[in-house]
């Protein structure tokens, strides 16, 4: 008892106090499920498909297909998370998610996140099958021990993951933009100074079956308000319009040259554009788009309604349009980039189907939410 006095009197004020609120913390919050072992309440399927995530003998289980995430309806800041997980093949590819946005990324199937990494049967200098912790699209993570590339990864520090077939207990603390991770019983990895610090947890699916039970979380307190540009965006009701997997959703039958290549939406130079099933009036709408085939010659088109037509831009890598459409008032950005406000267009009124044309191009598309206002 005198050690720990004389230790806690040695701590610098900074470390004191947020020591001291986890420990009393430690003692007198609950862990809470996560999963209620039948069903997913609690969670939403982002970019995915029915069949990807099922709830099956108190398991969350995941078909892998195709490449996306489940997120959890809520956010959290400071926490202490477990889980356990198993592969059920060799080289098995997952993840869990802290902090997150609620969307993927442009031209990705994930968020904007810091990854605890859940694969299998890896062992590169540069990556693990053992408690990797690092950041993805945008976010960032400063290791606890420096990456030998110079990446924002942490590699564990010893190797503790069990093979396919096998369970693995992971036990994440994530408090005031500070993680750790212990991997069956011991702290391997981490990383401080992580932005954002609030968001969303999820888990990924990257093509592969994989399991996840027992999963249980426990809310620490935190001491003072976050800065917006610490805290991930939070979700609005977008649904997708694009599950990875087939062409639920659109008018059928769909017409030749497109193609459902997993995450991503493949039109092979067809003459026949794509429409959706379900007609809108008023909504807000994200679409990314890319070009495999700088040399087309047409841009390809999002097409709002009669009249109101939305070239896609032919630039390089990956782009995302978040368009806006109120009665006949148009927003409209590109790449985060205002181009139009409540710009007058010329159409009439009433719910009309959406359609993607690609006039004949090679173009690939991804990531396409919709909400109606």
């Amino acid at each position: 008892m005198k050690l720990l006095s004389l230790l806690v009197a040695l701590m610098p004020l900074s470390a004191l106090g947020s020591c001291s609120t986890l420990l009393k913390a430690e003692e007198e919050a609950p862990f809470v499920p996560l999963f209620n072992g039948h069903n997913l309440e609690g969670w939403e399927v982002v970019n995915g498909a029915a069949s990807t995530w099922t709830a099956c003998d108190n398991m969350i289980v995941c078909d892998g297909q195709p490449s996306g995430f489940l997120r959890t309806q809520r956010m959290y800041r400071n926490f202490i998370v477990e889980f356990e997980y198993r592969h059920m093949q060799s080289g098995g590819n997952a993840g869990f998610f802290v902090w997150a946005d609620p969307l993927p990324a442009r031209g990705v199937p994930f968020p904007r996140a810091i990854e605890v990494q859940v694969i299998d049967g890896w062992e590169t200098a540069n990556w693990t099958s053992h408690g990797d912790v690092f950041s993805i699209h945008g976010a960032y993570l400063h290791p606890d021990r420096p990456h030998p590339a110079r990446w924002q990864r942490c590699l564990p520090s010893e190797r503790r993951a069990l093979g396919a077939g096998q369970w693995n207990h992971f036990r994440i603390t994530a408090i005031d933009g500070k993680l750790k991770l212990a991997v069956n019983g011991k702290e391997v990895s981490g990383g401080y100074d992580i932005r954002p610090r609030m968001g969303y947890l999820c888990l990924e699916a990257e093509g592969s079956e994989v399991h996840f039970r027992n999963l249980h979380i426990k809310e620490l307190p935190a001491e003072k308000r976050l800065p917006d540009n610490l805290i991930a965006g939070k979700a609005r009701g977008f649904t997708t319009l694009y599950n990875g997997i087939n062409f639920t959703h659109w008018q059928q039958p769909v017409a030749d040259g497109w193609s459902s290549r997993g995450w991503i939406l493949a039109a092979n130079s067809p003459l026949q554009p794509l429409r959706s099933e379900q007609s809108f009036e008023d909504f807000e709408c994200i679409l990314d788009w890319h070009y495999p085939d700088s040399a087309a010659a047409t841009p390809a088109k999002l097409v709002l309604r009669d009249g109101v037509e939305i070239p896609l831009a032919m630039d390089e890598g990956w782009n995302r349009l978040h368009v806006i459409l109120v009665g006949n008032r148009l927003t409209l950005l590109q790449n985060g980039e205002l181009q139009k406000r409540g710009v007058r267009v010329a159409s009439s009124s009433g719910p009309y189907p959406i359609s993607l044309q690609a006039d004949g191009a090679q173009v690939e598309f991804a990531n396409l939410f919709l909400r109606s206002l």
